[in-house]
């Protein structure tokens, strides 16, 4: 393949810290939410207090620089943009 004689590729690929700090705390607190709410209420006052935080979520006014969030946070699968702007909208 290429030779080059001062390159460590393993050094060019690296994992960024905060990032990795942040998108992992972010995630747990999301998880630590739905779960602390579905053990607090029964499943059917469990499911109207997601939803209640979900309609309050995508009820935020537009903004510059934030995107809205039209799914809610407690949802099966984020992508990392909605991550990103629920974390300004939370936070």
């Amino acid at each position: 393949m290429w030779k080059l004689p001062y390159t460590n590729v393993y050094n060019i690929i690296g994992s960024d810290p905060l990032h990795q700090l942040e998108q992992g705390v972010f995630r747990h607190l999301l998880d630590w939410l739905g779960k602390m709410i579905n053990d607090v209420f029964s499943k059917t006052e469990a499911i109207r207090q997601k939803e209640l935080i979900n309609n309050r979520v995508k009820s935020v006014p537009n903004y510059p620089d934030l995107r809205r969030c039209n799914n809610g946070i407690f949802i099966a699968q984020l992508t990392a943009t909605e991550y990103q702007s629920i974390e300004k909208v939370l936070f």
